[in-house]
Parts: structure tokens; C-alpha cells; sequence
């Protein structure tokens, strides 16, 4: 019988109301040994160093812009001792001191071929490579994590997934096609541990009612891989007659569009078991399980041996950024979808 634990918020940071305290979309964090977070902000273009102690920002590192120390939309980041990196969107990799001190930029030329593109630089690996996650084509079909060595050739290939389906439909609206997104996702869900760069992936089979997780090193070595049972839950017709009411741009749309949205929704029986990974820094992989509409969401934690440690009882909206023993930090939006970091315990 698998543990369940409920995790109780003890901190919260971010604001409404106070510009100086708050926080816009957040991606990437980092925990440093001496209390301080640092928090990825896209939408800025820079990342906001907070003290945990009093949860304010104390200082901001970098700037929106493309040049050196600057971001378009910084995103994943991660510490290496004293030095922070951060990775912005357009492939630039920064590195400052923890002081926000630029040190240097590294720019990778984007690689592209016929079946995969990379846009420039990736998550730094503990060997001086960069791990960079391919963008592939649409559809199903397997699209490789690379490794590219200090001068942007590519040196090896760390794992390769099965892309996911975005849960994406297309509708015939009677005036021509639409493309939609769907709540559900189906396919491999995949993590990455940027301090480690170590990448977690989790596929379900339906046939079985299994989970395989596989967590890898970016050399390529498996750390992890086991088998986790599941029990599937049916979508119940009354829960997508609740994804139709919630959905406000389904009034604006006519009968074939609100009739194909329904019959692609339709073709998905069962919640998908997992529906995020997040491979923490300390060798536990966390698996959002089925996200079915209730007030809390249950996060599978597995240790590092591949046994199961616990079931986590969060928000239904807590995403975690990471984690620690029985520490976890997450990202929860309030009711008008303003971010909050929030450190929650287990109790």
C-alpha cells in the first residue's frame, strides 16, 4: 500500500498588487545553499533573485535585449557552484556570478535538418557540453535529445523520445479547418533536471496499464528504469460536458466547431496517467498523475532504486519547480492566474 501525504503551503511569494514584489510567468528555478531563490522571468526578460528568509526580490539579474547578459524570454536556468546559467529562447547561454556579475555568453549556431531543428545553445552538462532538445516535425515520431560538444557539432545523442501529442485536433468547422488544443495529452511525458542535466521519461501503455520510467545522464548512462502499475479512470461524459461549459470561445463558434471539439474529446476514454515529470536534483522523479478536475492533484514520487516513496497530495494547479526530501516548491496560479512560488511541506 503506497503512503499518502498531504503538503500544507508554509511560504508564499509574489504579489496583486505591489509591482515590487511580484511575479510574472515563471519557468526555470534555482535554490541556493544560502537561502536565495532564483526565478526565470520571460515575459521581463530577466531573472528575480528572492530571499527566502523575507520572500522579497532583492536584486534582478540580466535584461531584455540580445546582447551579452541580456534575454529573449529566459526560460530554464540552473547554479553551478557560485555561478548561475540561465538559457533564453532564442539559444543564448548566460552565465553570471550569483551577484548578477555577467561573466560570458555562449551562442551555439542553431542546427537544423530534415526531421529536427535546435536553436542554438542548451542546458550546460557536468562535462562542458550542451544538452539540446530537438523540435521536431508534427505528428508521432521519434525526435533525439542531442548533445553538442564546446564548437556546436553534435557528439552524441543522449535519449529519444516519442513526441508527444499535443493534444491537438483538427475540426471541420464547415467553412474550412481548424486546429484546436485539447486538455488531454497522449504519448511520452518527458523532464529535465537542469542542474544535473540528467532527463526523466515516462510512457504509459494502455495495454498493460503501465507506467515505464526511464531517467538517463546526459551521457547516456540509465540511472533509472522501472515499471509502475496503474489503474485507469474514465472520463465520465459528465466531466467533458464540464470542459465545454468552461471553454468561453465555444460560444463564439458555430455548431460543426462545438460538435467536432466534442467528438475529439470523445476519443479519449481514459485520463492520461501522467501528466507531468519533474526529475529532481536529489534523484527522486515526481509523476503528476491524472489530472481530473478535483481540488488536489496526486504527484507519484519514485526514488532513485525505481520503489515508490510516497503520493503527494497538492493543489490541483501546483506545478513543481523543485524539490527536496519532503520540501517542494511550486508554482500556483490564484483565480486570476497570477503566479505565486510557494513552498509547501509535508505533513
Amino acid at each position: 500500500m503506497i503512503e499518502t501525504r498531504t503538503f500544507v503551503e508554509e511560504q508564499r511569494i509574489g504579489s496583486l498588487h505591489d509591482p515590487a514584489s511580484a511575479l510574472t510567468d515563471v519557468h526555470g528555478l534555482a535554490v541556493s545553499d544560502d537561502g536565495e531563490l532564483f526565478v526565470a522571468q520571460p515575459q521581463e526578460g530577466v531573472v528575480k533573485v528572492i530571499d527566502v528568509t523575507s520572500g522579497t526580490i532583492v536584486r534582478t539579474i540580466g535584461r531584455a535585449g540580445s546582447g551579452p547578459g541580456e534575454f529573449i524570454g529566459v526560460g530554464v536556468l540552473g547554479l553551478q557552484g557560485d555561478t548561475l546559467w540561465a538559457l533564453d529562447n532564442a539559444g543564448a547561454l548566460n552565465y553570471f556570478t550569483a551577484a548578477g556579475e555577467h561573466l560570458r555568453t555562449v551562442r551555439l549556431p542553431p542546427l537544423r535538418t530534415e526531421a529536427v531543428s535546435v536553436p542554438g545553445s542548451g542546458i550546460p552538462t557536468p562535462e562542458g557540453r550542451h544538452l539540446a532538445v530537438a523540435h521536431g516535425s508534427s505528428g508521432e515520431r521519434d525526435v533525439p535529445i542531442l548533445v553538442r560538444c564546446a564548437d556546436g557539432t553534435v557528439c552524441d545523442t543522449a535519449v529519444v523520445r516519442r513526441t508527444e501529442r499535443k493534444g491537438q485536433a483538427r475540426i471541420d468547422t464547415g467553412r474550412g479547418i481548424a486546429m484546436v488544443l485539447l486538455p488531454f495529452r497522449d504519448g511520452a511525458v518527458m523532464g529535465i533536471q537542469p542542474e544535473t542535466a540528467e532527463l526523466a521519461l515516462a510512457v504509459a501503455s494502455k495495454q498493460y496499464h503501465t507506467i515505464s520510467l526511464v531517467r538517463v545522464t546526459s551521457t547516456g548512462d540509465t540511472i533509472l528504469n522501472t515499471t509502475l502499475p496503474y489503474e485507469p479512470i474514465p472520463i465520465s461524459p459528465a466531466h467533458l460536458d464540464s470542459i465545454m461549459a468552461r471553454n468561453p470561445l465555444l460560444e463564439q463558434q458555430n455548431a460543426e466547431y462545438r460538435r467536432g471539439f466534442r467528438e475529439a474529446l470523445e476519443r479519449f476514454t481514459h485520463f492520461p496517467p501522467v501528466t507531468r515529470v519533474y526529475p529532481a536534483a536529489d534523484g527522486v522523479t515526481w509523476l503528476r498523475r491524472e489530472r481530473t478536475g478535483a481540488d488536489s492533484a496526486t504527484w507519484t514520487s519514485v526514488r532513485p532504486d525505481g520503489s515508490v516513496w510516497f503520493d503527494a497530495r497538492l493543489p490541483s494547479e501546483a506545478d513543481i519547480r523543485w524539490a527536496s526530501g519532503e520540501i517542494i516548491w511550486a508554482v500556483i496560479p490564484d483565480e486570476l492566474d497570477v503566479p505565486f512560488l510557494v513552498r509547501l511541506r509535508a505533513r
